[in-house]
């Protein structure tokens, strides 16, 4: 369990940049982000 002074009160969902408080919502952001980021990276200029 992560320490409680970094997540939103009442919630076990760290504090996030999206103020995401759903820890499902935040998983399927954090999914999308990070394929985004994949892909830009490995896209050719």
């Amino acid at each position: 369990m992560p320490d409680k002074k970094y997540c939103y009160p009442d919630s076990e969902v760290l504090k996030n940049k999206l103020n995401i408080r759903d820890k499902d919502e935040l998983f399927e952001a954090e999914k999308k982000l990070t394929f985004a980021t994949t892909v830009s990276i490995n896209s050719p200029s």
